[in-house]
């Protein structure tokens, strides 16, 4: 029995006899979506938390400037001051966040500021924190 060469399909999935079988799903290319996935939130969480964060501090910083404005004995106290420069440091948390978040990994002055001001801005904030404690008491 000869074939006839049109007869023959190009594509060995067409053959009717065999069943179709879906293919068995990937457990680690579901964990990489997942983690994808999670990934995208913690980043848009980061981006939007932190720039409340640094509006937050900019309006402090400009109440106390209106303050100074209006009447300069007002702002001459020192947890005040502090409480600026708090405000002043969680700017600048803010902003390290942000670059974090959206940075792409490389080599550059870039990444240098923000490991700089991710270690360094926590410690500042606490330390500016027990000085208000310890001038308030």
């Amino acid at each position: 029995m000869s074939e006839n060469s049109t007869d023959i399909s190009p594509n060995p999935y067409d053959d009717p006899s065999i069943p179709y079988v879906e293919p068995p799903e990937n457990p680690l290319f579901q964990k990489s979506l997942e983690m994808m996935k999670q990934d995208k939130i913690f980043r848009n969480l980061n981006v939007n938390l932190s720039v409340i964060s640094v509006a937050g501090g900019l309006i402090v910083l400009s109440i106390i400037a209106a303050m100074w404005l209006y009447e300069k004995r007002l702002v001459n106290r020192v947890s005040l001051r502090l409480a600026a420069v708090i405000s002043l440091v969680d700017i600048l948390t803010g902003i390290a966040v942000i670059e974090y978040s959206t940075y792409v990994a490389r080599d550059t002055l870039k990444c240098t500021f923000i490991a700089w001001a991710m270690s360094f801005c926590p410690q500042l904030y606490l330390f500016l924190t027990v000085m208000i404690a310890f001038n308030l008491q």
